[in-house]
Order: structure tokens, then sequence, then C-alpha cells
């Protein structure tokens, strides 16, 4: 059964009917919805991402915020996408960060997004900054490997 068909025969595209563990794929198939030309389908999808993730912590297991992120760009709302993404940095995310920001086909459209670039440029200097805080380790070599 493939993903479309799953979400379907679970009635993932009401938010009432959204689980959290459903809230990332639903996000995902949306994109995929609107790429395969099914536009329609691929919003009804995305505004039930946004309402099922109303009020929820944004950079948790679930990572809310990126699904919400993903679907305002479904939703073609890119100050909201932006917004999103912002917000859940705001929580701590930093997971992937690069992925998201520099190779994620759903964010294409927002690379040249003078919010987007701000956005990831604080992202990685804040990455590189935690970096040259984290404590050196010498590598551990074993009792009598010198």
């Amino acid at each position: 059964m493939g993903l479309i068909a799953e979400l379907r025969r679970r009635n993932v595209f009401q938010a009432a009917e959204l689980q959290p563990y459903d809230v990332r794929t639903a996000a995902d198939a949306a994109w995929v919805l609107q790429q395969s030309g099914e536009s329609e389908r691929a919003r009804a999808l995305g505004r039930a991402v946004i309402a099922r993730t109303d009020g929820e912590v944004r950079a948790g297991f679930n990572q809310f915020g990126l699904a919400r992120a993903r679907s305002y760009v479904i939703l073609a709302d890119p100050d909201a996408a932006i917004e999103e993404l912002r917000l859940t940095v705001d929580e701590g995310w930093r997971a992937n960060w690069w992925y998201v920001f520099d190779l994620d086909p759903v964010f294409e459209e927002l690379r040249e997004q003078p919010g987007f670039v701000q956005l990831r440029e604080w992202v990685a200097t804040d990455m590189r900054e935690q970096l040259a805080r984290a404590p050196q380790v010498e590598p551990h070599r074993g009792e009598g490997a010198d």
C-alpha cells in the first residue's frame, strides 16, 4: 500500500484524525502530492498539519515546527514558513539543520529569501560557536597503546 493510500485509510487528511506520529509524514506527503500535481489535496493535508500542531512544542521529538514550516511552503506562505523555522530554532532545534537549510527540496524556493538566508547564517554561526566551546577530547588509545 502506498503512503498516500495508507494516510487516506487512516483518515489523516482531517486534522482531528491526524495523530502526533503522523504529522511529519503527513507534511512530507503533502509535498509529494504537490509535486505530483495534486495541489488541492496537498493544501488540505498542509492545513490539517497546521491545525493539528497549533500550540504544540515545535522542536520536540516529533519536530512539529519543521512539519509546520513545510506545510506553509505547500500553502504558498513563505513568510509563515520562515517564521516557523525561526520559532523552531528559538526552541533549540539544530538536528540536521544543514540539510533543511541547504538541501531539503521543500525549502528550495525559500533559499533566496532574506529571512531564510539570515536565519541559516545565524544557525551556522551558533553551531560554529558551540563547536568552539565544546571540550576537546583526546582519542582513547587503550592500555599499552604507546
